[in-house]
Order: structure tokens, then C-alpha cells, then sequence
């Protein structure tokens, strides 16, 4: 299944030179949080305008003028449903959204996740790297500002019609010598 993933510019540098976006990170959101998330897994989204909104949130946080949007394949069997985002945003606790599947958190939460970390050029397909709404004069802001507010609309086809043309950097499986 297609699901985007979004970060900071300084973390998806990370996550290329280490070739993954790990599952088991030192979180920002961490038990100092008032908001904390869970670590051992990876969040997604189908939604490549929430992915943006959680990369934003995530640049502005580190105070940093670009963020980053990485396209994934996973496994659908492997998907599990985002309690954080479920209990955070839509207050419902863990116990009441135990019978929630990964589609049921996709449609409430906009998110779902992965209890693994996911590898470059065979997981992670391609990714995007948009101005952050800290780089007031960056042309591309106001999309970047757009593509959020159609997050919150769900309008995930708005959002990828929006991002036709935009230049994504692809990350190919090497070939087989």
C-alpha cells in the first residue's frame, strides 16, 4: 500500500544516510510530551497533505526552513492503527479503539503505522522536500500552507494534484549485477 511519511529536512537527512526511517528513535514527542508518541513504530499516513501537515509541525519545531515527505510501500498485513492519533485528536482511548484496524485509523486519524523500520530503495520509494511555513519567502510556501488545509479536508487527491509536477527525488533499487 502507497503511504507517505513526513519529517524534518535535518531528520530525512538522517534517514538517508542510515538508508531507514527507524521505528525505535529518541522521539520528539517524547513521556515529557504532553502529547507523547509511542516509540517502536513508524507513522503514515494516505495522505500526502497530513504527511505534510506532521512534517511542518515537526520542521517548525526544530526550527527549520524545509521539511520532508517520503513515499512508502508497505504491506498492508503489517499496517496497525495510530492510538496515539486516536486518542490525541479524536478522544478515543485504547481500550474503546481496540477492535480499530489500520483503515479504520486511516479514515477517523488520517494515520495508521508500522511496528518496523522501513529501508531505503525498498520500502521507501521517493521523497519530496517542500519550504516549511518558517521560510516566509520561499515561493512554494503557499502550497506547502495549501496542501495543509487540504489535509484537513482529507482531500488527498487535491493534494496529489497539487504536487503533480512537483520534482520528487526517487530512490531506485540498485541493479542486480
Amino acid at each position: 500500500m502507497r503511504l507517505y511519511h513526513g519529517t524534518s529536512l535535518s531528520a530525512s537527512q538522517s534517514i538517508i544516510s542510515s538508508g531507514k526511517i527507524l521505528h525505535d528513535i529518541i522521539r520528539t514527542y517524547d513521556e515529557s510530551s504532553l502529547f507523547p508518541t509511542t516509540n517502536g513504530l513508524v507513522y503514515l499516513s494516505d495522505n500526502v497533505g497530513y504527511a505534510i501537515y506532521v512534517a511542518n509541525k515537526e520542521a517548525i519545531f526544530r526550527k527549520e526552513d524545509f521539511l520532508s515527505v517520503f513515499e512508502v510501500e508497505v504491506e498492508e498485513a503489517e499496517l496497525l492503527p495510530d492510538f496515539d492519533e486516536l486518542d490525541y485528536v479524536h478522544r478515543i482511548k485504547h481500550a474503546e479503539a481496540a477492535h480499530f484496524n489500520y483503515s479504520d485509523s486511516l479514515d477517523k486519524a488520517q494515520s495508521c503505522c508500522v511496528a518496523r523500520s522501513l529501508i531505503l530503495q525498498t520500502d521507501i520509494k521517493r521523497q519530496l522536500i517542500l519550504p516549511s511555513n518558517m521560510n516566509r519567502e520561499h515561493p512554494l510556501r503557499p502550497m506547502t500552507r495549501e496542501l495543509i488545509m487540504l489535509r484537513d479536508k482529507g482531500d488527498h487527491q487535491g493534494a496529489v494534484k497539487m504536487l503533480h509536477g512537483q520534482v520528487w527525488k526517487m530512490f531506485d533499487k540498485p541493479q542486480a549485477q
